[in-house]
Protein backbone atom coordinates (compact mmCIF):
# COMPACT_ATOMS: atom_id res chain seq x y z
CA UNK A 1 0.00 0.00 0.00
CA UNK A 2 2.87 2.41 0.74
CA UNK A 3 4.12 1.96 -2.82
CA UNK A 4 0.68 2.78 -4.24
CA UNK A 5 0.42 5.89 -2.05
CA UNK A 6 3.87 7.03 -3.20
CA UNK A 7 2.91 6.56 -6.86
CA UNK A 8 -0.30 8.52 -6.31
CA UNK A 9 1.66 11.34 -4.65
CA UNK A 10 4.33 11.29 -7.37
CA UNK A 11 1.64 11.52 -10.06
CA UNK A 12 -0.25 14.32 -8.34
CA UNK A 13 2.58 16.75 -7.62
CA UNK A 14 3.56 17.59 -11.22
CA UNK A 15 -0.08 18.10 -12.16
CA UNK A 16 -0.86 20.32 -9.18
CA UNK A 17 2.19 22.54 -9.77
CA UNK A 18 1.90 22.76 -13.55
CA UNK A 19 0.57 26.02 -14.99
CA UNK A 20 -3.17 26.34 -15.27
CA UNK A 21 -5.80 29.02 -14.77
CA UNK A 22 -5.67 28.88 -10.96
CA UNK A 23 -1.86 28.89 -10.68
CA UNK A 24 -1.40 31.67 -13.21
CA UNK A 25 -4.18 33.85 -11.81
CA UNK A 26 -2.79 33.42 -8.30
CA UNK A 27 0.66 34.50 -9.50
CA UNK A 28 -0.87 37.55 -11.16
CA UNK A 29 -2.90 38.48 -8.10
CA UNK A 30 0.16 38.06 -5.91
CA UNK A 31 2.22 40.34 -8.14
CA UNK A 32 -0.51 42.97 -8.36
CA UNK A 33 -1.58 43.00 -4.70
CA UNK A 34 1.19 41.38 -2.68
CA UNK A 35 1.38 38.19 -0.67
CA UNK A 36 -0.76 39.09 2.33
CA UNK A 37 -3.62 40.65 0.35
CA UNK A 38 -3.69 37.61 -1.96
CA UNK A 39 -4.23 35.07 0.84
CA UNK A 40 -8.06 35.15 0.68
CA UNK A 41 -7.87 34.49 -3.07
CA UNK A 42 -5.48 31.59 -2.41
CA UNK A 43 -7.87 30.22 0.21
CA UNK A 44 -10.69 30.32 -2.34
CA UNK A 45 -8.59 28.45 -4.90
CA UNK A 46 -7.68 25.81 -2.32
CA UNK A 47 -11.27 25.36 -1.14
CA UNK A 48 -12.56 25.20 -4.70
CA UNK A 49 -9.94 22.68 -5.79
CA UNK A 50 -10.67 20.53 -2.74
CA UNK A 51 -14.39 20.73 -3.63
CA UNK A 52 -13.54 19.52 -7.15
CA UNK A 53 -11.62 16.59 -5.64
CA UNK A 54 -14.54 15.67 -3.37
CA UNK A 55 -16.94 15.91 -6.31
CA UNK A 56 -14.73 13.53 -8.29
CA UNK A 57 -14.52 11.13 -5.34
CA UNK A 58 -18.29 11.14 -4.93
CA UNK A 59 -18.86 10.51 -8.62
CA UNK A 60 -20.63 13.83 -9.20
CA UNK A 61 -18.58 14.49 -12.31
CA UNK A 62 -19.70 11.17 -13.79
CA UNK A 63 -23.33 12.15 -13.29
CA UNK A 64 -22.78 15.60 -14.81
CA UNK A 65 -20.85 14.21 -17.77
CA UNK A 66 -23.74 11.89 -18.59
CA UNK A 67 -25.89 14.95 -19.46
CA UNK A 68 -24.43 16.68 -22.55
CA UNK A 69 -26.54 19.84 -22.18
CA UNK A 70 -25.30 20.37 -18.63
CA UNK A 71 -21.71 19.79 -19.76
CA UNK A 72 -21.98 22.36 -22.56
CA UNK A 73 -23.62 24.91 -20.24
CA UNK A 74 -20.95 24.45 -17.58
CA UNK A 75 -18.19 24.74 -20.19
CA UNK A 76 -19.63 27.99 -21.50
CA UNK A 77 -20.04 29.45 -18.00
CA UNK A 78 -16.53 28.38 -16.99
CA UNK A 79 -14.98 29.81 -20.15
CA UNK A 80 -16.82 33.10 -19.71
CA UNK A 81 -15.73 33.41 -16.08
CA UNK A 82 -12.09 32.59 -16.84
CA UNK A 83 -12.09 35.10 -19.73
CA UNK A 84 -13.58 37.75 -17.43
CA UNK A 85 -10.90 37.12 -14.80
CA UNK A 86 -8.15 37.07 -17.44
CA UNK A 87 -9.33 40.47 -18.67
CA UNK A 88 -9.43 41.87 -15.14
CA UNK A 89 -5.93 40.57 -14.43
CA UNK A 90 -4.50 41.66 -17.79
CA UNK A 91 -5.81 45.18 -17.39
CA UNK A 92 -4.80 45.51 -13.72
CA UNK A 93 -2.02 47.96 -13.03
CA UNK A 94 0.96 46.77 -11.02
CA UNK A 95 1.63 50.29 -9.85
CA UNK A 96 -0.63 52.26 -7.57
CA UNK A 97 -4.04 52.91 -9.03
CA UNK A 98 -4.58 56.57 -9.97
CA UNK A 99 -8.27 56.53 -8.99
CA UNK A 100 -7.71 55.17 -5.49
CA UNK A 101 -7.44 51.64 -4.11
CA UNK A 102 -8.30 48.70 -6.32
CA UNK A 103 -10.52 45.82 -5.33
CA UNK A 104 -8.47 42.83 -4.27
CA UNK A 105 -9.82 39.49 -5.53
CA UNK A 106 -11.59 37.74 -2.67
CA UNK A 107 -12.05 34.19 -1.46
CA UNK A 108 -15.18 34.01 -3.65
CA UNK A 109 -13.21 34.98 -6.75
CA UNK A 110 -10.65 32.25 -6.02
CA UNK A 111 -13.42 29.75 -5.40
CA UNK A 112 -14.98 30.65 -8.75
CA UNK A 113 -11.68 30.20 -10.57
CA UNK A 114 -11.11 26.80 -8.98
CA UNK A 115 -14.62 25.53 -9.73
CA UNK A 116 -14.42 26.80 -13.32
CA UNK A 117 -10.94 25.36 -13.86
CA UNK A 118 -11.07 22.56 -16.45
CA UNK A 119 -7.50 21.53 -15.61
CA UNK A 120 -8.54 20.72 -12.03
CA UNK A 121 -11.29 18.38 -13.19
CA UNK A 122 -9.16 16.72 -15.86
CA UNK A 123 -5.95 16.35 -13.87
CA UNK A 124 -7.48 15.35 -10.55
CA UNK A 125 -9.95 13.05 -12.28
CA UNK A 126 -7.19 11.28 -14.20
CA UNK A 127 -4.98 10.83 -11.14
CA UNK A 128 -7.87 9.82 -8.88
CA UNK A 129 -9.31 7.29 -11.31
CA UNK A 130 -5.91 6.07 -12.53
CA UNK A 131 -4.70 4.80 -9.16
CA UNK A 132 -5.88 2.10 -6.80
CA UNK A 133 -4.54 2.26 -3.27
CA UNK A 134 -6.70 -0.44 -1.67
CA UNK A 135 -8.20 -2.99 -4.05
CA UNK A 136 -10.11 -4.76 -1.29
CA UNK A 137 -11.90 -1.81 0.37
CA UNK A 138 -13.37 0.93 -1.83
CA UNK A 139 -14.06 3.26 1.12
CA UNK A 140 -10.43 3.09 2.29
CA UNK A 141 -9.28 3.48 -1.30
CA UNK A 142 -11.35 6.65 -1.77
CA UNK A 143 -10.41 8.06 1.61
CA UNK A 144 -6.68 7.53 1.15
CA UNK A 145 -6.75 8.99 -2.35
CA UNK A 146 -8.64 12.07 -1.15
CA UNK A 147 -6.18 12.47 1.75
CA UNK A 148 -3.07 12.20 -0.47
CA UNK A 149 -4.48 14.43 -3.21
CA UNK A 150 -5.71 17.00 -0.68
CA UNK A 151 -2.23 17.18 0.77
CA UNK A 152 -0.77 17.71 -2.72
CA UNK A 153 -3.30 20.48 -3.43
CA UNK A 154 -2.60 22.30 -0.18
CA UNK A 155 1.16 22.22 -0.71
Amino acid sequence: MAHALFLLWASALPLVFSPGPANLSLASVGIAFGFRRSLPYLAGILLGTLAVLVAIALGVTTIILSHPVVVQTLKALAAAYICYLAWKIATASVQSHPDGPRDVPTLWHGLGVALANPKAFAALGAVYLGHTVSATDSVSDAGLKVLVLSTAIIL
